[in-house]
């Protein structure tokens, strides 16, 4: 694919912004209740490739959707010159109490992405992730509050590659609102 290569690096960004994870044992039903719903990121604009990055996340029990809109504008206005597209299953592992609120313990696995419509190999996905240090599954915390959906913060080696390197605090910078 040839927008692979250079597109793979804002896909990331995309990733990013919204790993959040989460579904099979007995939490699922109240879990996925809580983080079900449509949540955008906004408008972030990366200034290492002068493009910005419009993401909307939406959860729906145990199923996660990534739909990431990539312009030439640091503001997203006008036509997106790219747009992604990533799906994955969410799997619930109980909670995590946090400063801001109680989250779920959530674990994402990525399954397939497509840009600009064209479905990326298995291969290619997984190229995109090991490239870019995202875990797959990915282990997060993720939680609402005040109709806002938070996600955990990767610091202190809290990188989310296995289940004890989780993150168990929220990052106050990266949030999706309800939309």
């Amino acid at each position: 694919m040839t927008n692979f290569k250079k597109y793979s690096s804002l896909i990331v960004t995309a990733l990013m912004l919204s790993a959040c994870g989460g579904g099979s044992d007995n939490s699922e039903a109240t879990a996925s209740h809580i983080l079900d719903g449509k949540w955008t990121l906004g408008c972030v604009y990366d200034a290492s490739s002068n493009i910005a990055i419009s993401t909307i996340v939406t959860i729906s029990g145990s199923s996660y959707t990534n739909d990431a809109s990539y312009y030439n504008t640091s503001d997203c206005s006008g036509l997106a010159s790219t747009k992604s597209k990533i799906l994955g299953n969410i799997d619930y592992q109980g909670q995590t109490t946090t400063s801001v609120c109680v989250a779920e313990n959530t674990n994402i696995v990525y399954q397939s992405m497509s840009i600009n419509g064209t479905q990326l190999t298995s291969e290619e996905l997984q190229t995109i992730l090991l490239n870019s240090s995202i875990p797959n599954p990915n282990h997060n915390i993720a939680c609402v509050d005040s109709n806002k959906l938070w996600f955990g913060e990767y610091i202190n080696g809290k990188d989310g590659s296995t289940s004890d390197r989780r993150p168990t605090t929220i990052d106050s910078s990266i949030f999706g609102t309800r939309i």
